[in-house]
């Protein structure tokens, strides 16, 4: 009943070609990615959250989790997952299905920034045997969302593959068989003075200076160098604020 309550929805909103039925099963991440040959960032996870009653849905890309302080400064609550015997009542497609794509009315849907580094991702249909092949644009246009926000703890996992995959393209080797050396470093300086970076980032995105993959992205589109070698050294920025804030 669920994937038909989704492709109801797709078809309403001209996606229905997009449904993929498979005979593996797609009920995890991993099921999912292998089910479609994909890697299991693509796999536009859905979570299922409570906030004082209210059933809230949020897509990350497959590989992240959820950093509960960083929800709880977007949402200004603890992080509570929906009980999972609960799932289908609250949402309306049972565990391992669930997806943002013919919900109960009145539940509240995010997109998370994770999901960007992808230009194609897979979020469920509804049942635990399919998938939607969705542009991120086509995801952003036909889910009724609330907001695109950035509150998981993908940072260390896509920020690397983000880099890693862009110099790949270049063709720069070098740099990029460095990020293999460098964002171990950078991960793990980022998590131990996490207390010191979070104000940093806060100040930077309350004075819009927070360069993220997006940004840097958009200047590669439009063939802009210059702006693109602006952009990665702002892209940095957190990290050099508090160089300069700690110097000893």
């Amino acid at each position: 009943m669920s994937l038909e309550k989704a492709e109801e929805y797709l078809k309403n909103k001209g996606m229905l070609d997009h449904v993929i039925r498979l005979e593996d099963s797609t009920a995890t991440v991993v099921e999912a990615a292998q089910a479609l040959g994909v890697e299991p960032g693509m796999i536009a996870k859905t979570m299922s959250f409570l906030q004082d009653d209210q059933p809230v849905l949020i897509l990350t890309e497959g590989t992240a989790r959820i950093d509960n302080r960083k929800y709880k400064d977007t949402f200004h609550v603890k992080a509570k997952m929906i009980p999972f015997d609960e799932v289908e009542s609250q949402i309306g497609h049972a565990p391992g299905g669930v997806c943002p794509f013919g919900i109960n009315e009145g539940v509240n849907v995010y997109l998370d920034e994770s999901l960007r580094q992808f230009d194609i991702v897979y979020p469920a249909a509804g049942d635990d045997h399919s998938a939607v092949k969705l542009s991120i644009e086509e995801l952003e246009q036909i889910v009724e969302m609330s907001q695109v926000i950035g509150n998981n703890k993908y940072a260390p996992i896509s920020e690397h593959r983000f880099h890693t995959k862009l110099y790949e393209i270049t063709g720069n080797r070098i740099i990029s068989e460095f990020q293999d050396i460098i964002y171990p470093v950078l991960d793990f300086v980022k998590e131990k003075y996490r207390d010191f970076f979070e104000p940093i980032e806060q100040e930077l995105i309350q004075n819009s200076e927070l360069v993220t993959h997006r940004h840097l992205l958009e200047y590669i589109k439009r063939g802009d160098l210059e702006g693109y070698k602006h952009a990665i050294v702002e892209h940095f920025k957190l990290y050099t604020i508090y160089l300069e804030r700690h110097k000893r």
